[in-house]
């Protein structure tokens, strides 16, 4: 559930758009899990994430007071490094 820190963003590479996608396991997965750090800070609960065009950037939501739902949740913007179909957050 979103409103859980036991929330987070995992995701799956292909070679090709139409796939087929083989998704990434431990411990290259969950790509975003409360507790990780990255350029925007300590995340807790994080969630629903988008990519820029160029893949440079991830876009998502996570707490705002970064430990509980209590005051929302807002939008983060997050560097992002590929390679090896391996993703990690910078």
């Amino acid at each position: 559930m979103y409103d859980t820190t036991k929330y987070d963003v995992s995701y799956a590479t292909a070679s090709a758009i139409a796939g087929s996608y083989t998704k990434a396991h431990a411990p290259d997965a969950p790509l975003l899990v409360t507790g990780a750090s990255s350029n925007v800070g300590e995340l807790s609960g994080p969630g629903g994430a988008d990519f820029n065009g160029d893949g440079s950037n991830i876009v998502f939501h996570a707490f705002e007071n970064g430990k509980d739902i209590w005051n929302g949740r807002a939008m983060y913007v997050a560097d992002i490094g590929a390679g090896n179909n391996i993703l990690s957050v910078l």
